[in-house]
């Protein structure tokens, strides 16, 4: 498999906003900020890059590699606890969950986890917040208050407000969303809900059902070309889990790979997806092509390594 140039530079980096960082005394709480933090004056530039959640004593750590696993990085070393991650478009910001809290909460910072800002208190952290296509967004699950008690709902953060509002307006019965993500041109979101898994468009009208042969998607990831839709089945019996693909109305459903399997996302170009997969008791980062064929580890060693996410570039501090 052909793959992009791993490469580093130096760029100067335009804007500044203001913003509050946390102390190693601060409860690990992040306070409220006037706005995102700017990455700073100059940052190092990673391409084609694929950042995950590193196993350490005490926690977890963001880690880069190359798609090779020839090369990698520690972005954060202060032991925090951060998985479920997402990468916005242009490189500069990160979202995470911080595991160590009693309610997962979920917070976005720079690349090497300075600058964080915690999403609104409604946020559980047991999914990552996905960057809108134009970086201006953030998808996140939520908790609601309804009559039959508290149920997981979509929302979505304007960035520059610091707003959320719900995506899907109120039925009236039990709906709990999850596992969502953006299409590519963020226009719709797909996910699984009252119906299973189902599209809607992002003003929360036409929601559409899509046929899955009976698989629930506890995962779901849109290719950036907008082909395939790739899901993580989970089979209750035996807690197997396979990588599905299909086309957005459900047709043409492929199985990728079978196994203890988690953490799926697409490569930038639509061809292969990046996963965790255990490995003698270890989670491990694999990449494999979309027709099941080429599988490769890229991680390894005595440490968990999960939740991976393959950026076209990322600017660290």
């Amino acid at each position: 498999m052909s793959r992009l140039p791993y490469c580093f530079s130096v760029i100067a980096l335009l804007g500044s906003l203001t913003s509050c960082a946390v102390g190693p005394d601060s409860d690990r709480l992040v306070a409220p900020a006037e706005a995102l933090p700017a990455v700073g004056a100059a940052g190092t530039l990673l391409s084609n890059v694929i950042v995950y959640s590193k196993g350490v004593v005490g926690g977890y750590e963001l880690a880069t590699t190359n798609p090779a696993g020839t090369q990698g990085q520690f972005l954060t070393t202060d032991v925090w606890g951060r998985a479920l991650l997402d990468v916005s478009p242009d490189g500069r910001l990160v979202s995470w969950v911080y595991t160590g809290h009693p309610f997962k909460t979920i917070s976005v910072s720079a690349p090497d986890g300075s600058n964080a800002r915690m999403l609104p208190a409604n946020t559980f952290g047991f999914e990552p917040a996905l960057f809108s296509p134009d970086g201006k967004e953030l998808l996140y699950v939520g908790h609601v208050l309804t009559p039959r008690g508290a149920e997981w709902r979509l929302f979505r953060l304007d960035l520059a407000t610091w707003v959320s509002r719900q995506l899907i307006p109120e039925t009236g019965q039990v709906d709990d969303q999850r596992a969502a993500d953006w299409s590519p041109d963020g226009r719709e979101v797909v996910f699984h809900g009252l119906k299973g898994l189902e599209r809607v468009r992002i003003d929360g009208t036409g929601r559409t059902p899509i046929p899955t042969q009976g698989h629930t998607c506890w995962e779901t990831r849109w290719s950036p070309n907008g082909l395939r839709i790739a899901c993580l089945a989970i089979d209750p019996s035996t807690h197997i889990s396979t990588i599905i693909t299909f086309s957005p109305t459900g047709r043409e459903l492929f199985e990728v790979i079978s196994g203890q399997v988690g953490g799926i996302e697409w490569s930038p170009n639509g061809r292969a997806l990046v996963f965790s997969m255990d490995v003698s008791g270890y989670s491990q980062i694999f990449r494999i092509q979309a027709n099941g064929r080429e599988l490769k580890q890229i991680t390894s060693g005595f440490s968990n390594n999960s939740g991976p996410v393959w950026a076209p570039v990322l600017i660290v501090p």
